[in-house]
């Protein structure tokens, strides 16, 4: 009996232990240019090489072939590419640090309640470390409207990075805390006293604010977004009413009012006068979002030329794709020194993998999504997938290159292949 609980023990701690690296996978994409925590990766390594040999788990790969096929169809366009690009090199290192972690971690998740359990530790990571981080980030912006600058927060160019931001990209700080408003939603919902409620909101609002003067103009649209959704939502509530979430009225009624607001707040970045040029910077930047929409861009410049690259390609790049070559290219149309990319994950695939990659890629996120609804998990996990995957469709070379999609992806396709996980 005693040996039992000794087990038990240790394998809440584990779960326990796994959920912290998850939250510094969010935390890293909020504190890109501030510290360097990629030292945790050696501890990734060692935790699954524990579980793996203590915990004898018991791993069914065959939940996760299409993953692995599209691993293997990214490895083998690599290795077919003229040159060892980095950036896709840089995204196999992720696949090699976080799949054998998260295959691994959801592997000794074994019930219900030890996923639970799971879900209810990574969510106190991210809302009390999270906190404390949002407090640093809004010093940082306080500072900086004061005039007082941190050095050890310039950019690779060397400008100081401006608003509330701690990365130099903008766009995966803002979608890094909306992952820490999503979480106090998720504590707002669990607490029955009024004075947590009370704080659980207030730093929501402390979050909302952050996002809003990053600087990020996907951020201002995502704000919107969560606005809309995050009332309208219950993350205890049966998963069967999922099926019908987009058409409740309250779901309808925002998506409507949704311009209306959108150009409302636009006007009102653009009467704002700041005096300040930190703070400047960031309301010009957010008062141009909807010409950011409207007109050609530089995302949307990319993802033209990405099309007209593939447009150009002979029948066998046309299937097969021509590997990572366009990243060259993309860097000479671009002026860009180094390597460059469509950000975006899906005309990337096209490109280094052709349509066959490509249908193999969308088969498994359309597998992914369509069983959503009837996946019996924290919807915490299902608004971050889609959060991800918006991000990657905006920012990202690859699929692979956010290492929390990659554990993401695996978590899904883990308790999809479970039926006890599934609703009729």
């Amino acid at each position: 009996m005693g040996l039992i609980i000794v087990k038990k023990s240790k394998k809440k701690v584990l779960i326990s232990f796994g959920a912290l690296i998850i939250s510094f996978g969010i935390f890293q994409m909020i504190l890109g240019s501030l510290i360097n925590i990629k030292i945790y990766r050696f501890i990734i390594i060692f935790f699954s090489l524990f579980l793996f040999f203590q915990m004898k788990i018991e791993v069914r790969l065959k939940s996760y072939y299409i993953f692995f096929l599209n691993v293997i169809i990214f490895l083998l366009s690599y290795l077919f590419s003229f040159n060892y690009y980095l950036n896709p090199f840089s995204d196999l290192q992720q696949i090699f640090w976080w799949v054998p972690f998260s295959v691994t971690l959801v592997s000794i998740l074994k019930s219900k309640k030890e996923l639970l359990f799971f879900t209810l530790k990574l969510i106190n990571y991210i809302v009390i470390l999270g906190s404390i981080i949002s407090f640093v980030s809004f010093k940082k912006f306080m500072d900086l409207k004061n005039g007082i600058y941190w050095d050890y927060l310039a950019t690779t160019s060397g400008s100081i990075i401006g608003g509330t931001s701690l990365n130099e990209d903008y766009n995966i700080y803002a979608f890094g805390i909306s992952f820490i408003i999503i979480a106090l939603k998720y504590k707002f919902e669990l607490s029955n006293k009024k004075h947590l409620k009370l704080l659980w909101i207030l730093l929501m609002i402390l979050n909302f604010y952050l996002m809003l003067f990053s600087g990020s103009r996907r951020g201002l649209l995502l704000i919107l977004a969560l606005i809309i959704i995050l009332p309208t939502i219950k993350f205890s509530e049966a998963n069967l009413k999922r099926r019908t979430f987009l058409f409740r009225p309250k779901i309808l009624a925002g998506i409507a009012i949704f311009p209306f607001i959108f150009a409302k707040i636009i006007e009102f970045f653009q009467t704002i006068n700041v005096s300040n040029s930190a703070a400047s910077s960031i309301i010009n930047r957010l008062s141009t979002t909807q010409n950011f929409i409207n007109s050609e861009n530089n995302r949307t410049q990319r993802w033209i030329y990405a099309l007209e690259t593939f447009k150009n390609y002979d029948l066998t790049q046309f299937f097969f794709g021509d590997g990572f070559n366009y990243l060259q290219s993309f860097a000479n149309e671009f002026n860009v020194y180094g390597e460059d990319h469509p950000h975006n994950f899906f005309l990337s695939t096209l490109l280094y993998s052709g349509v066959i990659g490509s249908i193999f890629l969308v088969y498994m996120i359309w597998h992914i999504l369509v069983k959503l609804p009837k996946l019996n998990i924290s919807f915490f996990f299902i608004l971050g997938f889609i959060n991800l995957l918006v991000i990657q469709l905006t920012s990202s070379n690859s699929y692979f290159s956010l290492n929390l999609i990659i554990f993401m992806t695996i978590f899904l396709l883990h308790f999809i292949s479970n039926k006890r996980y599934l609703y009729d």
